[in-house]
């Protein structure tokens, strides 16, 4: 028998109306869907109570576990112009508003306080490639999500969620994940723009002017604050995740030192005591194949939380730059919000009408 592989299974999603039920078995309501990704990991992990009794063996407590049982699901996947992208990105904000018609098609998803919950179906083989089971996981929420870019790589987002329920192996599927749409054909983001304020990679000063730098890598880390909501009435399931803290939006930037590094810290905090004020950072992209191709990434209102200056070795020198975003109402600094991301694409949308299967 041969060995199942994993480039065969399939990822389903679509947001849920009721949080913790399943929400694409419910007809012909559109879904999204993954054909191609890097990783998917879904865990379930649970921590027995441990009691350092005297008597011996505990086995009084072994039915209970500290806290509760805790499913989740991590994906990852390299960034394309693809609308299931953008999706999984605003089910983390907390929004998505998709406008337009093709040939441009533009997604914007913005940082909101509610959050999504979504159900996700993972088809698995299990034998060779011809028998295919599902694991069905409901209540996703996004814990943290990361988008990121180097130079001479493509740009990648992980999201970690967790999940209010976990069915493995539900049944097998009558009509295994075809073959057909697993080779990609939207285009990776992967490259980077030149020193042109209108498409490049640029700082943008609050009621200033622009300041253009040239980026070795960026990250950006949206963290939710998440953590599974337990209560004694109910039981391990308390409904959803609460936030333990204020959502946090952070960025790394690593920053060539030229004349644009040098007024950036000038402006932003160079100095321990010198003067700073709200800034934000402005990444776009656009398509080499296609002018109706962008993405736009927008942090906003940031101040600076750490800089560092590092030299190794010969050639370039590097700065490296950590800040976080801040909600600001009225802000100048491009939305009130600290975190925006954007795509155009000319050919499909967020939620596309497809089969299981």
């Amino acid at each position: 028998m041969a060995t199942p592989q994993g480039a065969v299974s399939k990822l389903f999603f679509r947001p849920e109306t009721t949080y913790g039920t399943d929400s694409i078995g419910a007809g012909s309501a559109s879904i999204g869907f993954l054909n191609y990704f890097d990783r998917v990991s879904v865990k379930s992990a649970k921590t027995p109570l441990d009691f350092g009794e005297i008597s011996g063996l505990s086995t009084d407590f072994s039915a209970f576990e500290e806290g509760g049982i805790d499913v989740g699901l991590d994906i990852e996947f390299a960034m394309r112009y693809y609308g299931a992208h953008i999706a999984l990105i605003g089910l983390g904000m907390g929004t998505m508003v998709t406008t337009g018609t093709i040939p441009v098609i533009t997604h914007a998803a913005t940082l909101q306080d509610a959050l999504f919950s979504s159900t996700f179906k993972y088809q698995v083989p299990v034998t060779n490639n011809s028998t295919f089971n599902e694991n069905i996981l409901t209540g996703c929420s996004v814990q943290r999500m990361t988008l990121s870019h180097r130079a001479g790589d493509v740009m990648r987002c992980r999201l970690e969620m967790l999940a209010s329920g976990l069915t493995y192996n539900s049944g097998s599927i009558a009509t295994p994940p075809s073959a057909a749409g697993r080779t990609p054909t939207d285009p990776l983001i992967s490259w980077s723009h030149k020193e042109n304020l209108a498409t490049s990679t640029a700082v943008i000063r609050s009621g200033f002017s622009l300041v253009e730098i040239n980026i070795r890598s960026w990250e950006v880390t949206l963290d939710n604050k998440l953590e599974p909501n337990f209560l004694i009435q109910t039981g391990r399931s308390g409904g959803q995740p609460q936030r333990s803290d204020f959502r946090e939006v952070r960025m790394r930037l690593e920053i060539e030192q030229n004349a644009g590094w040098r007024e950036f810290l000038t402006a932003y905090g160079d100095s321990p005591t010198g003067t700073t004020s709200d800034f934000g950072v402005r990444l776009d992209y656009q398509s080499p194949t296609s002018a109706n191709e962008a993405f736009l990434v927008r942090v906003s209102n940031c101040r600076t939380l750490d800089v560092q200056r590092n030299t190794e070795t010969a050639g370039k020198m590097y700065q490296q730059v950590e800040m976080r975003g801040h909600f600001k109402s009225g802000s100048t600094n491009f939305i009130p919000a600290p975190l925006e991301v954007t795509m155009n694409n000319t050919k499909d949308v967020p939620y596309d009408e497809a089969p299981l299967g």
